[in-house]
This record gives C-alpha cells, structure tokens and sequence, in this order.
C-alpha cells in the first residue's frame, strides 16, 4: 500500500497485491496491516506527554518504575530506552535465538529482559537497537498512566486526532477487522502467515494502521501540534550524542536525515511477513507511508525514490561518496574478527564497496569521509562503524592487511583477519561437541556433529538449531535455520569451556560448558 501527499492532498493512494492470498482479498488503502517499528516514536511520544504531566522522568533511573531491572553495568535512563543508547539487549532478538518463531507468552519479554547478567555496553556508551528496550518503555508508561499501554494511545494520540483505524494490536492471535495477512515466501514459490513470536508486543511494534491514518499523522507531524508541543517534537528529532563527541541521527523513535540537501524525518519497520516506511520532508510538505505485507519491495529505498520523483527538480543532485570496489580490490572476501565477537568482511557489490555484518549479504551502506571510510547500517540502525583509509592499506594496495582498528559508535576495537582457507567441519567438531548452558537464556544447548556440526538450543518456550560453519579455529559462522536470514558469530572461548554467540543486536550471549565450567576467559 502507497500514499502520498504534498501541501496535505493525497497525490497517490494505492493498494497492490493481496491482503489476503488464502481468500483472495485484495490490498485496498482501507486495509490495515502492522507498522512495525515505525511504532516506536508514538511510544516515545506518550512517554514525553507524561513527563510534560510530571508523572515520569525520562531522564531518571529506569528503575524509578521497574525496579525489577538489574543494576548491570549501570542503570539506563528511559530516554536511553528511547534512543538506543541503553546496552540492553534485545529481548527480541534473545527470543529469536532461544525459541526461534516458537509464541511467547505475556510477560516472557519482560522475564527475558530482567534475567541478563550481561549487557551489550554500559549505559551510553555505544547505540544499539533494542526492541526490549521499547519494551520496557512500554511498561514503565503504563505504571505511571495507570493504564494500558494501548489506552493511553487510543485516548491521547489516537482518538484527538481522528485516526479511527489506528490501534494496539498486542498479538496476531486476535481477530483483527479488515487487517491484511503478513505472508513470508517460502523456497518453492508458496506461503506461510507471518506471525509475531510474541503474545504481548508493545511499543517495540505493535501498531496496527492504514495508509490515509499514518498521512494524517505524517501532517500533524510538520503541522501546529495538537498532541504534544513543539518542544517535545523537536526533541524527538534532534539526534543523539552518543559518548563524547559523537553525534547519531537517531533521535526518539525517529531518525533525522539530510537527503539531497534538505531533511528528512523517517523511520522504517518490519514483522515477519511485512515492513512499513514512513517519512516526511518538512520543507516542502512532502510525506510519504509505504506497508507491505510480503512483497519483494524494499520499501525502505523505494520511499527515497518518491522523493527523487516528485521534487527532483528543485533539489540538487545527490552527492555519492561511495568506494569503489577496484580500489580495495585486495579486501574482497576478507573477514575480520573481534575478540568481542563482532564479525565483517568486505566485499564488491557491483562497482562499489560493500561490508557484510555477520555473514549477511553485502552492503553499499559505506562511504568515503576524507581519511575513513564509514558504515551506517540504517536498515539495523547500528553503526557507525568507522576504518581508517591507512589501515586498510597498510600492508600495501596488493595485499589485505592481518589486523585492522574498527570503532563501533567511537569505541576502538582491532579485528584479526581470519584465514583464506577455513578449517573443515571434522577439524572442529572435537573442541565444540558437548553440553552446553545459557543463564541468561534459561537455556539447556549442545552441539552436535551429524550430516553437519549444529548448535541445538531448547528453552522453555522452543527450541532452535543453528548451522555451523566454520572459519578459523575459534570462529563460526551460526545461521539459524528457523529465522532464515539470522546470522551470528559463535566464537569459542580460549582454551575451551564454553563459546559466546555475537550478532546485530546482541553481544557475548555466553554459553558455559557443562563439562567443564569456569574456562571462560573471553572479555
């Protein structure tokens, strides 16, 4: 489903496809489907009008409303909740890895987030996109309101602003009215539904919406405001500092972009089976709402698109500062690890320098700054991950160097270069088979060698496997085969006893060996 508008007339509105593939309804702009993540800035939004009310303070201790949250490496604010600047890890992805698409029940979310004896990093320190922390947002606003997570949206955002079709849809167990069926593809060309994991989704993503509802609140966003003021509105838009001098697009709920040199306010979404992008450019009234719910479409791109469209001859052309892949011809297919776990390579993609986070497919997400090259992974919201142009070539244009600086949000790390050649299966499986524990996942794992070596993870709520492949002698690559697409870095710990799994959002998941605890050595 499409909509736009400029100087608020709609100048397209369109379904395509089909809500339904199983009853053959068709996709028609009256249709609601999730938004996903574009959620999280009216999460961020209701916990502002509260604070305004004086009945929190996003800047206080989270635990001044969950006091349940564990001290850690420091307590979070609620802002830092709001901005990914928390180190929590996401209960969302944890899920993910322990259950994989395995339901969860109500309350597992916020279980799953107070039982982490680790963090990613300490308050402020870094930005990491966190659902669980929109999670506990959620809850912590409805211990100050007094009221559903989803009342207070109804009766302070939704209802005074006339979007009728707009709600909280906490699960797709619930019968919903004219919402469309998220459909992922399957192999061999058929379908399954798309279902959220969870009986109790909140302000991470539990938005339901049409397109005309969402370019309702796209003008009320530009417009004299009726919910909030344009205090609380400018502070959802102003970015983030992130440690000292580092500056992230990434406000509240909402990224701040210039984009051929004017600005741009967006935020993208996805469910299984379905992605939302939703922007606007104030200064020439242009906003946009893209759904899907199991199309190709990368929605993401396509609404930068429609601004290439409908004002591309009054904004100058865009300015690319892209590498080119020939010149870092030596990088191509060299992956760099980090004893933190964090794992990239380099690659072509096209005529341009691409970087893969985790074994997942090629990005042109890098772009030259002077004396670095820097990478902005929007689609994840992490980063940036900065390299030195120097380093890159310090042993020369012909040959890729054995370590390299990365900072991650201007923390320094050095990355190894692991082996051209990897070891086989059969050379690892010794160090790695045997049982497993995962405390902060209530886990019980293993690892196996059969018609391949696999991790084996079975929690409360499911179970998962992850295949693994090997790529020196203490890194593997971990995919997750109930979540295609879902890559970790499984790195063993120094002189065995247990391994950590790293990915997106999620860092050091230690896993002890049953065998023979206490060997964990890894920071």
């Amino acid at each position: 489903m499409v909509g736009i508008a400029r100087d608020e007339e709609t100048i397209y509105r369109r379904g395509l496809g089909l809500a339904s593939i199983e009853h053959g309804v068709i996709n028609d702009p009256s249709v609601r489907m999730r938004i996903g993540s574009v959620s999280k800035h009216f999460a961020s939004l209701a916990a502002l009008l509260l604070a305004e009310e004086g009945k929190l303070d996003i800047d206080a201790p989270a635990t001044d409303l969950l006091p349940e949250l564990p001290p850690l490496r420091g307590v979070p604010t609620l802002r830092q909740f709001m901005n990914h600047t928390s180190g929590y890890r996401c209960s969302t992805d944890l899920a993910f890895i322990g259950s994989g698409m395995n339901q969860r029940p109500k309350g597992s979310a916020f279980q799953t987030q107070i039982a982490q004896a680790d963090v990613n990093f300490a308050p402020g320190d870094g930005q990491l996109y966190c659902n669980g922390g929109y999670h506990l947002l959620s809850l912590a606003i409805e211990r100050a309101a007094a009221v559903p997570f989803g009342r207070f949206l109804q009766q302070r955002i939704f209802a005074p602003l006339g979007m009728r079709d707009s709600e909280v849809a906490s699960n797709d167990m619930r019968i919903v009215a004219r919402m469309a069926t998220m459909h992922i593809p399957l192999p061999d060309g058929g379908w399954r539904r798309g279902l959220f994991p969870a009986e109790e989704i909140l302000g991470e993503g539990a938005i339901i919406s049409t397109v005309d509802d969402m370019l309702i609140w796209l003008a009320h966003m530009r417009a004299p405001k009726i919910v909030g003021d344009a205090r609380i509105w400018g502070e959802m838009t102003a970015g983030t500092q992130v440690r000292d001098a580092l500056w992230s697009p990434y406000g509240l709920g909402l990224s701040q972009l210039i984009y051929r040199g004017v600005e741009v306010i967006a935020h993208g979404g996805g469910v299984p089976g379905g992605s939302c992008a939703m922007l606007t450019v104030p200064e020439y009234s242009l906003d946009v709402v893209m759904m899907g719910n199991g199309g190709p479409a990368n929605l993401a791109d396509l609404q930068f698109r429609v601004i290439d469209a409908v004002l591309g001859d009054v904004l100058p052309p865009e300015k690319h500062t892209r590498p080119a892949a020939t010149e870092f011809q030596a990088l191509h297919g060299q992956r760099y690890h980090a004893e933190s776990g964090v794992l990239f390579c380099f690659a072509a993609v096209g005529a341009e320098l691409g970087v893969s986070l985790f074994g997942s497919p090629p990005l042109t997400a890098l772009h030259e700054t002077g004396a670095t090259l820097q990478a902005d992974f929007t689609s994840i919201y992490a980063g940036p991950f900065v390299w030195r142009r120097a380093d890159l070539f310090a042993d020369g244009a012909d040959r890729p160097p054995d370590e390299i600086e990365m900072s991650e949000c201007g923390r320094l790390s050095r990355f190894k270069r692991l082996p051209e050649v990897s070891p086989t299966v059969a050379d690892s499986a010794p160090a790695l088979v045997g049982a497993y524990r995962c405390d902060d996942l209530g886990a019980d794992a293993d690892i196996q060698l059969g018609e391949d070596l696999a991790l084996h993870i079975a929690t409360p709520f499911g179970s998962t496997t992850f295949r693994l492949e090997p790529l020196s002698d203490r890194v593997l690559l971990a995919k997750l085969v109930e979540v295609p697409g879902f890559t970790m870095a499984l790195t063993r710990a120094v002189g065995g006893g247990g391994f950590h799994l790293t990915g997106a959002r999620t860092r050091r998941l230690q896993f002890d060996s049953v065998d023979a605890p206490g060997h964990w050595t890894l920071p």
